[in-house]
């Protein structure tokens, strides 16, 4: 009888002891996350590039059109700097095939400018890249 009365207050014991140490775990904060979390990519950009149609000598404007190749279903923009234009919003016309287009002034010239695209998710943020050619804008009228 009485090594069943001992094997119980070990019991009690050791249900004591395992209530104090849970009670400190939870007194120290510690945490199990039951919940996943979602981790976003960073967008990616295959290539920027853009076309000049100038067609002001004949009256009309000159048109540069932008695009760019990257992942689907992102906000798109692009530059002209300096201090033409920045963050020129774009349409995706395809699945990750961007394009835009920026109407200079009848009387707007220089260069070089540079050309950026970039593409932008609300999650995973921005990511930026430099088309490698150029834009220079000739006068409409050479005198």
């Amino acid at each position: 009888m009485q090594g069943s009365a001992g094997m119980k207050a070990c019991r009690l014991l050791i249900g004591v002891l395992m209530v104090v140490a849970l009670a400190g775990c939870a007194g120290r904060e510690m945490v199990v996350d039951l919940y996943g979390s979602i981790i976003y990519e960073k967008p990616q950009i295959h290539a920027v590039s853009h076309t000049l149609d100038d067609a002001r000598r004949q009256g009309g404007v000159a048109v540069v059109r932008v695009s760019i190749q990257g992942d689907p279903g992102l906000a798109a923009s692009f530059d002209i700097y300096p201090g033409i234009v920045e963050r020129y919003e774009m349409q995706e016309t395809s699945a990750g095939n961007y394009t835009g287009e920026f109407r200079f002034l009848a009387d707007e010239a220089g260069g070089s400018f540079t050309i950026t695209g970039r593409l932008e998710h609300a999650e995973a943020g921005e990511v930026v890249l430099r088309d490698p050619d150029p834009l220079t804008i000739s006068r409409a009228n050479p005198r």
